[in-house]
């Protein structure tokens, strides 16, 4: 299988999850479904990239050395991280959907 066959079915895939994600928003017209199937797999890469990052072993251990326990700073690490991401995530949605409010309502729908 080559690479575009597999890029395909991964965006497939990730797609479908995102419907899911979104639900009950679905597209609704030809854009909004390319909109969806073309950015699905980039923007999941993307927050598989930084998560990664940000809860990376190497990470862990400059903020606690001992890993034979859990250590309570690596756990607000983590949730103030999360915090951080979704602030972020939900702060850049409301500056996009707020000048595209137009657009989206008409490609994306809240009913089936």
């Amino acid at each position: 299988m080559g690479f575009v066959a597999k890029y395909l079915v991964a965006s497939s895939l990730v797609a479908a999850l995102s419907l899911l994600e979104i639900y009950p928003w679905h597209p609704t017209t030809w854009i909004g479904w390319l909109i969806l199937y073309s950015l699905a797999l980039p923007v999941y890469m993307l927050g598989e990239y930084w998560s990664g990052r940000m809860l990376s072993e190497e990470r862990a251990l400059r903020i606690s050395p001992n890993t034979t326990r859990v250590s309570i700073k690596r756990v607000l690490y983590a949730l103030a991280m999360f915090l951080v991401t979704l602030t972020f995530i939900l702060g850049v949605g409301y500056l996009i959907l707020s000048h595209l409010q137009g657009f989206v309502s008409h490609h994306f729908s809240r009913s089936w």
